[in-house]
């Protein structure tokens, strides 16, 4: 079987048989000749004129074999690109192919090796607690060097690590069933006694906020229903002395008007006199009773 595509390639730069600098020199040499054309008579400007046109010529038929011979030139060159285009896209589709069928046959591969492994762990893992293959599995088993190669050895110190563990789960159970009861789920998740360990401290601690809290809430509660008690009771009262207080009064404080008989005498008094006094008394509390009595003097 090859190891490597052999490829050559060989070029041999092809050349063109021109004249171009004898051209370009004329060219120049008819260039100066137009620069000075105060030096020519009238019967040579005709043929200078001539050779406006033998420039205009030559331009083209310089043109378009730069052209023809580019076109000649790049035939080959187009002819190669389209073979190498074709071997392109065949080797793409050895490339794709080869991939998708050696990715298949790993494929294949690392899931029998899988089904070795896990056949390996099912026979030697501890007993009495159920820890799946996919909790103690690494990706880099199915690698060619490495943990690929030591899988068993790795699997084997785990689970021996899980049987120490596993009596260190017992005495906790038997000393402390709460602390055993929580730790042996975690454990079952985690696979590490420390880790463990401190997510039942944490528990802990949690539970014992959150017991404070309760407790703090309760009595803050009580305290809000205690006053509020207080309140209602303080308003009941209230609204019982303002209306037992009116009835009181009118029982026990009954009402005495005193009246006081005023005899004024009033003798050639103007009408307004009487008004200002009437005000006066009115101002200071004193109501008044006005009849009217003519007395003759004698």
């Amino acid at each position: 079987m090859a190891n490597e595509l052999v490829i050559k390639f060989t070029t041999s730069p092809g050349t063109v048989d021109e004249n171009i600098a004898q051209v370009r020199a004329q060219v120049q040499q008819w260039l100066a000749d137009f620069g000075d054309l105060d030096s020519y008579t009238d019967e040579q400007i005709p043929e200078l004129n001539e050779r406006l046109a033998d420039l205009r010529k030559g331009r083209k038929i310089i043109d378009d074999e730069r052209k023809r011979i580019k076109k000649t030139y790049l035939q080959p060159l187009e002819d190669f690109e389209a073979k190498v285009k074709t071997i392109t896209t065949e080797i793409d589709s050895c490339i794709s192919t080869g991939k998708s069928r050696l990715d298949d046959y790993q494929s294949r591969k690392d899931a029998e090796k899988k089904r070795a492994i896990t056949e390996w762990w099912n026979a030697n893992r501890p007993t009495g607690i159920e820890i799946d293959i996919s909790q103690v599995w690494s990706d880099k088993f199915l690698n060619k060097t490495g943990e690929g190669v030591h899988w068993q050895e790795i699997l084997q110190e785990k689970a021996d690590k899980i049987r120490s563990d596993q009596k260190i789960l017992t005495e906790i159970l038997l000393a402390d069933n709460e602390k055993g009861n929580f730790m042996v789920p975690d454990y079952m998740r985690t696979l590490d006694i420390g880790t463990s360990l401190a997510n039942w401290e944490r528990h802990q601690a949690e539970k014992a906020r959150y017991a404070e809290q309760m407790r703090r809430a309760e009595e803050a509660f009580l305290e809000a229903e205690r006053r509020a008690q207080e309140a209602a009771k303080a308003r009941a009262e209230e609204q019982a002395a303002k209306v037992e207080t009116p009835q009181e009064t009118a029982e026990t404080a009954p009402q005495t008007v005193k009246l006081y008989t005023l005899t004024f005498r009033m003798v050639d008094v103007p009408e307004e006199k009487v008004r200002l006094l009437n005000h006066f008394l009115h101002d200071n509390g004193i109501k008044i009773k006005v009849t009217e009595k003519t007395i003759r003097e004698e």
